[in-house]
């Protein structure tokens, strides 16, 4: 499907998974060096970065490809490579004892719940769409 994986996409999918990467090293040298004061560095670091990253991706996918899809794709794939990495991370034992995998479960459910509730809402937009293009847009 030619509108589902865009280049954009691929691009941003690219960026996000070394973005979630340098994260969950950071984080876990932090903690595993018990450096309490700068703890908060990585997490706002990761979350400006993948904004910046998300804003620029989305709009570069919005004038290759005006579809109207809420950008779930875009947080499905961020879902998906986010814990790809981070449980990768934890298997392969690089993450500090003092992230325990029950961190990783939590994190998991409650993304999950704001994944499908956007799940909902991209389907809700789909009745008002053509093919993922606006009915009004199309018909004007």
């Amino acid at each position: 499907m030619k509108t589902v994986i865009t280049k954009p996409l691929i691009q941003f999918t690219l960026i996000i998974t070394l973005l979630s990467v340098v994260f969950r090293i950071s984080m876990s040298s932090i903690l595993s060096d018990e450096s309490w004061n700068y703890v908060y560095i990585p997490p706002l670091l990761y979350f400006v970065s993948m904004f910046i990253t998300g804003r620029y991706f989305g709009k570069k996918e919005y004038e290759y490809l005006p579809i109207n899809d809420v950008c779930f794709r875009f947080h499905l794939s961020t879902f998906f490579v986010f814990f790809l990495v981070s449980y990768s991370v934890f298997y392969l034992g690089l993450m500090s004892i003092y992230e325990p995998r029950i961190i990783l479960d939590y994190t998991l459910l409650s993304w999950g719940v704001g994944l499908l509730i956007h799940l909902f809402l991209y389907l809700s937009s789909c009745k008002n769409s053509i093919k993922g293009l606006d009915k009004e847009d199309i018909f004007e």
